[in-house]
Order: C-alpha cells, then structure tokens, then sequence
C-alpha cells in the first residue's frame, strides 16, 4: 500500500528555485531517507509535505487523499506527523506534559480524554528511554533528551507516517545507537519514516531506500549500496571528481 505519494513537487522563492519536480513515493512500513547537502531542499519538502509552505506546482497524496491545500493541524488529524531540527519544548512544563499535549492534539477518533492521554504519553516516553524523566522540566534536559522528547512529542499525535527532520544530528556515539534502535522499534510498531539526516551511519543502516537531493532537484534514489557508490552523489558531497 502506497502511503505517501508525491508528483512533480516544485517551490520558487521569489528567484530562488527550492524544489523542482520532485517525485517520492513512500509504501507502508518503510523507512525511507532523505539526504543531500545543506541547502538541498530536504527540510522545504517536510514543509511542503506537513502544509507549513504551498507548493508552486505538484501534488501531495496521503492514502490517496490530495492534501497540498490543508493545513498543518488537519494534515496531523489526517496521520502525519513531523519533528524540526530546531526542538523547541514546552520550556516551563514537565516531559510528562508535552507528551501530553501532543496526545489530545493529534490523530484521534473522537476527543481523548485526559485520562487516557496521559496513558498514551507514558507510553511514548517508556518507548523513548525518557520514564525516569517525566516529571522533569523540559527546560532542564540534556541535548540529546530534548531530542527524545521532540520525537516523543510527534509521536503523541498516533501518526500512521512520521517524518524526521535531523532528530540524531549532534549526539554521541551512545546516544546514536540508542537513538537508531528506538527508531526501528518505532518502525517495529507499524509507523512508517521518513528520516532527513546527515549522519551517514545513521541513514546507511536504517534506510531501506534513500532519495537524493541536490539544489532542489532529485539527483539519485536507490538502496543506500546504490546511492553511495553513484558518480552524482559523490560529486554533490565532495566536489566533481577527475
């Protein structure tokens, strides 16, 4: 089953050309990743993708439901969630109640009620290695645990596809293969990813197919054995080669 489909996704600003024609197609249960060098377009296409921008042209298909005019919150309702590079908590409530929020926000049938998302919460935060934490201010945390806690925020929502903006950039070796092993339990439970990332271990061992992007445009998709032995790739990341 075909979850997310894109076709022909293009987004000018202004002069600049972000996004030309850009074609994904995501099935259930992937995992699926997003790389190329800074500046590429990865993070304009999570936007495009969650409704925070409108595309010039193309379309956007989620379970064969056109979403390109939606916005942000009814793209949430309908199973799609996101994290941002930036993480920006709740600062002056506990971990507990982020998570929280995300529950009540996100995809539900009807109205949970408080009860039940704070249920929904410990769970998340059980599966995130951030239990012993949850009554911590968000304000107080580690780099790498307000990581966790912006997962777990998109995580509340009960999405059905979870995108990942740059969630393991910046942590430490253990922190990272802490960090992989959640997403595969994450992917284990039934969700669907799509990673951006720059660490290559990261998105080499967790990706079962890759796009890559260079000034807007997609260069190569493949397995991460084909993309990193692609001629265009290599050029895009470390110059042309003689």
């Amino acid at each position: 089953m075909t979850l997310l489909k894109i076709n022909g996704l293009t987004k000018t600003f202004g002069g600049l050309r972000a996004i030309l024609n850009f074609d994904l197609e995501v099935k259930k249960g992937q995992i699926i990743g997003l790389i190329g060098p800074n500046g590429a377009g990865k993070t304009t296409i999570f936007n495009l993708i969650t409704g925070f921008l409108h595309s010039d042209s193309g379309v956007v298909y989620f379970k064969d439901k056109k979403i390109n005019n939606l916005k942000p919150y009814q793209i949430c309702k309908l199973g799609i969630s996101r994290t941002f590079q930036l993480v920006k908590p709740f600062l002056e409530m506990s971990v507990l109640g982020n998570v929280i929020v995300g529950s009540i926000y996100g995809k539900n049938e009807k109205k949970i009620s408080l009860m039940n998302a704070e249920k929904n919460a410990i769970e998340i935060l059980d599966l995130v290695k951030l239990m012993s934490k949850k009554n911590v201010l968000a304000s107080n945390l580690t780099y790498g645990d307000k990581k966790r806690l912006e997962l777990a925020k998109a995580l509340a929502t009960n999405p059905e596809l979870l995108l990942l903006d740059e969630v393991m950039g910046g942590l430490n070796p253990v922190e990272l293969s802490e960090f992989m092993k959640i997403i595969k339990d994450i992917n284990y439970n039934g969700i669907t990813l799509v990673l951006i990332e720059h660490v290559m271990q990261a998105i080499m061992e967790l990706g079962e197919e890759i796009y890559v992007l260079d000034h807007g445009k997609k260069i190569a998709f493949g397995t991460p054995a084909e993309v990193s032995k692609d001629r265009l790739v290599i050029e895009s990341y470390i110059g042309k080669v003689d």
